[in-house]
């Protein structure tokens, strides 16, 4: 019974991060088609989002009325992370986009967490290292046109770690990202207009926009969620730190893009410092 429970559990969490890092994957592959803007990418993913949610809500009727309501703050973080995501992976290849914002998420949360002063000599270390990693992967960037591309995926990643941060302690997590997709939905309705002017939109790009929003952001959530109360803080950290990888590897062999060596010496120096922020708090309890 316990071997049958732990394949489940590599299994969902499995299925989990390669919905994750296939976001990336679809939101470079549906922007890089003819006639598909980011706006209009971000409006389809997140009505497609929201109503996939809400049939999996469906489902689960009796834990409707146990949710924590989601917030307009919520929403605002959820959608500025969706839209500066579209725009920064119009000209970001598949893994550096990935690793900037998921290393622009971690860096959010622990600068609240130094700002609180909860943050350790060791943690703050591991911090740092991973500052420096970014730092070195984005450097030649700067100053060119890859620049704005990587300061909307920045900025992108600080409203995810935004949105980690007003969402922690939800007891019904998935119920809570429901609702904040929905009302992030609403608050991006009056940019319909931009799809309305548009002189066409592909079918390849909407279908990549869909999947985004319904499969590899619903339904991945719903399955992180799943897998989520019966892994450990420290395991789940990371699990989530194979992300970057995997999305550069499907870049490569989906969209034939270059795996640079900066781009591998800094996912290793990146996601080496995140592990000791991660891992630290397990030893200090123990």
């Amino acid at each position: 019974m316990s071997f049958q429970f732990d394949l489940r559990l590599i299994g969902l969490t499995s299925l989990a991060l390669t919905a994750f890092a296939a976001n990336s994957l679809l939101a470079r592959a549906g922007l890089i088609s003819p006639h598909m803007g980011p706006i209009e990418f971000t409006l389809i993913r997140l009505i497609s989002g929201a109503v996939m949610l809400m049939i999996l809500l469906a489902l689960r009727l009796e834990t409707r009325c146990k949710a924590k309501a989601g917030s307009w703050w919520g929403a605002t973080m959820l959608l500025l992370y969706a839209l500066m995501f579209s725009f920064a992976y119009v000209s970001l290849d598949t893994g550096l986009g990935a690793l900037c914002l998921f290393t622009a998420v971690q860096l959010t949360i622990l600068g609240v967490a130094a700002y609180r002063k909860s943050l350790n000599l060791i943690e703050g270390f591991g911090a740092v290292l991973a500052f420096a990693g970014f730092v070195y992967l984005v450097w030649p960037q700067i100053g060119g046109s890859g620049g704005t591309a990587i300061f909307m995926m920045a900025l992108s990643g600080i409203g995810w770690g935004g949105y980690t941060l007003l969402g922690r302690g939800a007891q019904a997590p998935l119920i809570l990202t429901a609702q904040n997709f929905t009302r992030a939905a609403l608050m991006a309705l009056p940019l319909t207009g931009f799809i309305l002017i548009s002189p066409h939109i592909s079918a390849q790009g909407v279908l990549y926009a869909v999947m985004s929003g319904a499969v590899t952001s619903g339904c991945g959530y719903a399955i992180w969620y799943a897998a989520l109360p019966r892994l450990s803080r420290p395991i789940a950290g990371v699990c989530q730190l194979l992300v970057p990888p995997l999305a550069a590897f499907m870049g490569w062999a989906v969209l034939g893009e270059v795996l640079t060596p900066r781009l591998l010496v800094a996912t290793l120096i990146i996601l080496g410092g995140l592990m000791i922020t991660t891992l630290k708090p397990a030893h200090r309890s123990s």
